[in-house]
């Protein structure tokens, strides 16, 4: 098939065949929503009947097509099923819809969300961007790793067709989905329906290599293909079950490609800094495979908003390109994409420091105890020359006590009691709501969790930052979350409110942005926040400090408590007018 008319295919609206088609399925089957194979199939054989000329088609008609057209056994039977299943509409639907309105449709529909099908697909737009990244040359042998539906070889073939292109995929309704793509447009891929882990026939290795095969994988879930490749499966004999599987995916990448070849996978961000994940981190450092690592925009993919990361791999490396292109998309009418400005923003930022990039050497990667969320590394807040860590400045930095929900609305008092619960929506501005909940009584382990005096808390998480001193009156406990640290502060070293407001600081809150990690929500450990440096100044300074601070916090706490008064006595009147009104009539 001409390759420059299924290029032009891209910019037809298809989007009105497409509806009808979904519609008719959807009042067939309340399962449809699971099965784009279906949807896709029906405008294959659409497309045949429109190539084949013939009118007044039959079922003998449409059978005798698809045997003499489709070559491919697989295909051949699914679309003869399909055509035996839905004969009323594709007779009624035949010759009406434009032969390139099929064939687009079958290329490049993303129109409808598969999500919680088995049919995982990558974005066109993130294709663009991996293929960018990749270079292909039109010597390179290329493959797709769990390939899907052929989103990628199809992007990829489409900027150079005269590359080699492979695609393996395991699940076989999802690889007949691409044959089905294959034979229709005569693409020239092989397809492949076989575990990444399994033992190659032959020995072919790859110049390019992309791998998406979703995200919250683990290793538990890939321990029967594991144990079909011995040097995997002993290499991640001791790996923890529930460690990311998606480094296992990285394993099987590298074992097929080339010396000088490239590859990217997709992972979720938190294979870059989970605990589980360190030992694999620390041997892809250990060997020099990592090449770059970009944290993508979050909606990227359309069924989740969780952070996710784009590593490039290679070998012989010394150094990582870490980048932060969340800010690098474009808004569409129903999702974000890689517009050309865009692409072309992040493939400047390699090797390039900037505020959205650096180049790590792994020596720093290994200091950092193989931690490789490039975010860690990017925005570096400024060297404090006085300073010390937080470790040395207080006598102890503890966490809150985790209460199951249901245990602690059992434990709520609507009495006042000498124990209250603290938790990050009771502090607002920095403030301590002034009425805590009580509760009825606490377990004897439970007094390790209580705040003392003029303790300082701050919200494990950091978006957003909770922060406050508590004030701990005398005979009563308070309780606190565990969302928070509790700071006990060594007050001959530091001032709480001291530390509080360094905090809230805009240069406190990027040396908490730097030292924090997550895929959804920002947290920072509890050894990072004993390491964070703390710029000192005199105690005196900082008792000066306080005193200024909470002179001006107590007149803050008078005005709220005034406006309370007011808003209380504006209700109280609507109340009373209300009242009134109601016995005139």
């Amino acid at each position: 098939m001409d390759f420059e008319h299924l290029v032009s295919l891209r910019d037809i609206d298809f989007s009105d065949v497409s509806r009808e088609i979904h519609n008719y399925l959807l009042e067939q089957s309340n399962d449809y929503s699971d099965d784009p194979l279906a949807h896709a199939a029906i405008a294959a054989i659409l497309y045949l009947i429109n190539d084949s000329n013939v009118s007044g088609i039959s079922k003998a008609d449409i059978s005798d097509i698809i045997k003499s057209r489709i070559k491919e056994e697989s295909v051949s039977y699914y679309l003869s099923e399909i055509a035996g299943r839905h004969e009323q509409f594709i007779t009624e639907k035949a010759n009406m819809y434009p032969s390139d309105k099929l064939l687009a449709l079958l290329l490049y529909d993303e129109q409808w969300d598969f999500s919680k099908s088995s049919y995982y697909n990558t974005p066109d737009t993130l294709c663009d961007l991996v293929c960018a990244l990749l270079n292909i040359d039109q010597s390179d042998k290329v493959a797709d790793f769990g390939c899907g539906k052929g989103n990628f070889l199809i992007n990829a073939y489409f900027k150079n067709p005269h590359a080699t292109y492979t695609g393996i995929e395991i699940n076989g309704k999802v690889s007949t989905y691409l044959a089905l793509r294959k034979s229709i447009a005569e693409l020239p891929f092989d397809v492949e329906q076989t575990d990444i882990f399994a033992q190659p026939k032959n020995n072919n290795k790859y110049d390019k290599i992309f791998c998406d095969c979703g995200l919250g994988v683990r290793m538990s879930d890939l321990k029967m293909s594991i144990v079909q490749d011995p040097a995997i499966k002993d290499l991640l004999s001791k790996v923890p079950y529930y460690a990311s599987g998606q480094w296992a995916y990285a394993l099987a990448i590298l074992q097929r490609l080339e010396k000088h070849g490239r590859a990217i996978e997709i992972m979720g961000s938190g294979s870059t800094f989970n605990e589980l994940d360190r030992p694999l981190r620390k041997y892809f450092i250990d060997r020099g495979y990592i090449e770059s690592i970009i944290i993508l925009p979050k909606k990227l993919f359309s069924f989740t908003t969780i952070s996710v990361v784009l590593i490039v791999f290679s070998h012989d490396n010394k150094t990582i390109n870490m980048i932060d292109a969340t800010e690098m998309y474009s808004k569409g009418r129903r999702n974000i994409y890689f517009s050309k400005e865009n692409i072309e923003e992040i493939l400047n930022l390699i090797g390039r420091s900037s505020r959205h990039s650096t180049v790590v050497p792994y020596e720093k990667v290994i200091e950092e105890d193989y931690q490789l969320f490039p975010r860690r590394y990017i925005d570096i807040a400024p060297e404090i020359k006085n300073g010390a860590p937080l470790g040395k400045l207080v006598k102890e930095i503890k966490r809150g006590i985790h209460i199951r929900a249901n245990l602690l609305d059992e434990l709520i008092s609507t009495d006042e009691t000498d124990v209250q619960y603290l938790a990050p929506k009771d502090i607002d501005d920095g403030f301590v709501a002034e009425k805590l909940p009580y509760l009825k009584q606490i377990e004897p382990n439970w007094n390790d969790y209580c705040i003392e005096d003029r303790n300082v808390v701050l919200s494990k998480n950091i978006a957003p930052l909770k922060v406050a001193v508590v004030n701990v009156p005398n005979g009563k406990k308070i309780v606190a979350s565990g969302n928070f640290y509790i700071i006990r502060v060594d007050e001959s070293k530091l001032n709480p409110y001291y530390l509080k407001a360094f905090f809230e600081s805009a240069l406190g809150k990027a040396m908490l942005k730097n030292a924090s990690v997550g895929s959804v929500l920002q947290t920072i450990s509890l050894g990072d926040l004993k390491a964070m440096i703390i710029p000192t100044i005199s105690l005196e300074e900082q008792k000066k400090f306080e005193q200024h601070y909470t002179a001006i916090t107590d007149d803050i706490k008078l005005l709220n408590r005034k406006i309370d008064k007011s808003k209380t006595d504006l209700r109280e009147l609507i109340n009373k007018f209300n009242e009134e009104v109601s016995q005139w009539r």
